[in-house]
């Protein structure tokens, strides 16, 4: 997947804080809306032994960029990725889960 531009220069990837709440994280997804109030999910750092991960997902115009390119994204799309950098993708059921008989 390559990085996608959401408004300005704001990332998938960054940290980001919205600045009406407060809440900070990583870009970690985004959604376009026909309507054009394009909104930014945020993934904030999960609490110490929790093992969950606070989210929020807020419109594109709230976010003020705290860092660029925290996390760097690879390539992961098998069908539009040039052959060198596929992820491999073996298709089928998970290995760890029991098929049905008969």
């Amino acid at each position: 997947m390559s990085k996608k531009k959401i408004e300005g220069s704001v990332e998938l990837g960054d940290k980001v804080k919205d600045v009406v709440s407060g809440f900070e994280g990583i870009v970690t997804g985004y959604t376009v809306w026909l309507t054009g109030c394009d909104s930014v999910h945020i993934t904030g750092k999960s609490k110490e032994g929790s093992g969950e991960s606070p989210t929020a997902s807020v419109d594109v115009t709230r976010i003020e960029i705290q860092e660029k390119e925290v996390i760097k994204l690879q390539v992961q799309n098998t069908r539009t990725a040039p052959k060198e950098k596929r992820a491999a993708a073996p298709g089928g059921p998970h290995p760890k889960f029991d098929q049905p008989k008969g």
